[in-house]
């Protein structure tokens, strides 16, 4: 299989999430321009639909082997980074689940998630700078909503008033 196959495959995984988010946001703007009132929740949920597709996206894209950024690690790096990434594909997995055991993930692909969500919903990147790091733990808090763009606090704030 040549190099370039591999990294096709390896970009069709984020690229179907991609596709996803970028689907939800078209289908609420759709909704919006033709003044469809949807039931309590339903605003949350396509939100929830592209914020998930866009995490996924930065978790693949983190360049362990096991994950899509690690396929194409493997493929584009330079020869010289041949022990590290030998040492990746050995220890990867283990590497992984780690990160998501101890909570690391966050700081990780916080600011690729951060970029990503900027560039589909059309916000500034610069106020998700400094939330990044507040993002991932405010998940946890249940405060997300804080840190998010503000069409995401509006979406929220519209379902959470019709519950």
């Amino acid at each position: 299989v040549s190099p370039w196959t591999k990294i096709i495959v390896a970009m069709a995984g984020p690229a179907m999430n991609a596709c996803l988010a970028m689907f939800g946001i078209g289908f609420a703007y759709i909704l919006f321009m033709t003044g469809v009132v949807l039931p309590p929740g339903a605003h949350l949920f396509i939100l929830l639909w592209v914020i998930i597709n866009i995490g996924l996206i930065a978790f693949n894209m983190v360049p362990i082997p096991p994950l899509d950024g690690g396929h194409l690690l493997q493929q584009l790096a330079p020869r010289a980074m041949a022990p590290v990434v030998q040492f990746l594909q050995a220890f990867g997995g283990l590497i992984v689940l780690g990160m998501v055991f101890l909570g690391l993930t966050g700081p990780i692909i916080g600011a690729v998630f951060g970029a990503l969500l900027g560039l589909v919903l059309g916000e500034s990147l610069s106020p998700l700078a400094w939330a990044v790091p507040k993002m991932a733990v405010g998940w946890r808090r249940n405060t997300a909503a804080r840190f998010t763009p503000r069409i995401s606090r509006n979406i929220i704030r519209n379902s959470r008033s019709r519950a």
